[in-house]
């Protein structure tokens, strides 16, 4: 479909013809969750892609789903703006609906929050074909139910997006990045120090030994930020260096490569108060030892969002991996333990979604009411539902 019409025929004729569907932007987010079940229509985003509005004076953009996140930031550069988002997953193309659908998010979520919090207005059309709408185009706003937190998340199992107006923010000026190396407890102390301390950190990520501290403002503030985030070091005994500007990118890009991981890994998004990082880091390298493979954790130290991602070996021992960590972190431990990304063979040998949260009854209701007869995406959450 090109247009919100053309979506809701499309998925209206489904509907009279018993059709499961499958929501598809740039298919960066297929591995996520269980696989969904086969025979499912594909209804891809792909032919939705234009920026509608751009209103630069108030800071939003009206786009349609399928529009590549890469290709939106180009388009609202030139009025010195962005979208506060860099989730590794954009170099693939990833869309503004299926990130939306995802709840994906990278490091600068610390400073501007999840998609959830820049999305001010959303269309989604049902599995019945019907046109849902909620929030508007200027950013106070309350009309409606809050759609957009609803299907953060949702992984294509409660209906397609096929459009969202999102808000803005001023494009940082300069960058600076400070490297600690630092364990795990350390790293979560000295967090902890920056982040209530006079810096404003845009992103504070840990990853297999380094800290990373990001701020971006003006070039004299983030230089005195980064001055003030050193001093902070030094009480912890612990001494940054400073990034050079020309290596600074490949830093971040580097660390972005992590979170995505490569064809043949398996990559586990976990949530857990921040305090639990030595935890969890410890949990991740005795299941990666049991099993004989390569283990790497990262973490937004200040956020409690960890990534453990799992090399080598083979699919037994993915899953044995997986199994472990759900086993120690998952509900009833009150984690989230997410698979984004799994080797060949993982999804038949363990439950990719682990016990089942308190929540799971309601999530249960919100699928029934907006798809009653199972047919977005089903299987997704499996076996929770």
């Amino acid at each position: 479909p090109t247009s919100v019409a053309e979506a809701a025929d499309v998925l209206l004729q489904a509907a009279v013809d018993g059709d499961r569907l499958l929501f598809r932007g740039a298919g960066s987010k297929l591995d996520w969750g269980a696989p969904s079940r086969a025979g499912a229509l594909v209804v891809e985003s792909a032919g939705l892609d234009q920026v509608l509005a751009h209103d630069a004076a108030d800071m939003t953009v009206a786009v349609q789903a399928g529009l590549p996140l890469q290709r939106l930031q180009e388009s609202i550069a030139r009025a010195g703006q962005w979208l506060a988002l860099d989730p590794p997953s954009a170099g693939r193309g990833a869309t503004i609906g299926g990130l939306i659908a995802a709840g994906d998010y990278g490091p600068r979520r610390l400073r501007y929050g999840a998609l959830r919090d820049l999305v001010i207005g959303i269309t989604v059309v049902l599995a019945d074909g019907s046109i849902a709408h909620s929030g508007g185009k200027v950013i106070k706003n309350v009309a409606g139910y809050d759609l957009a937190r609803l299907f953060h998340g949702s992984l294509g199992t409660l209906g397609f997006i096929t459009e969202a107006v999102l808000r803005l923010h001023p494009r940082p000026p300069a960058s600076r990045t400070v490297r600690f190396a630092l364990d795990a407890g350390a790293a979560f102390g000295l967090a902890m120090d920056v982040c209530g301390g006079a810096s404003e950190p845009t992103a504070v990520e840990w990853c297999s030994g380094d800290l990373l501290v990001r701020v971006e403002a003006e070039a004299s503030a983030a230089d005195a930020q980064v001055d003030a985030i050193l001093r902070v070091g030094a009480r912890h005994k612990a001494f940054g260096e400073r990034i050079d500007a020309d290596v600074e990118p490949a830093t971040w890009a580097a660390l972005a490569r992590q979170l995505e991981g490569e064809p043949g890994d398996t990559v586990v998004r976990v949530a857990t108060l921040p305090s639990r990082l030595p935890e969890v880091a410890e949990i991740i390298r005795r299941a990666g030892d049991t099993a004989g493979i390569e283990t790497t954790l990262c973490s937004s130290v200040a956020l409690g969002l960890h990534t453990a991602r799992f090399r080598g070996g083979d699919a037994p021992a993915h899953a044995r991996c997986l199994t472990a960590l759900q086993g120690a972190l998952g509900s009833p431990h009150n984690a989230g333990v997410t698979v984004h990304r799994r080797a060949e063979g993982v999804a038949d040998l363990a439950d990719l979604w682990g016990p089942p949260p308190r929540s799971v009854a309601v999530m249960r209701s919100v699928k029934h009411q907006f798809d009653p007869d199972d047919r977005c995406a089903p299987g997704r959450f499996s076996p929770w539902f």
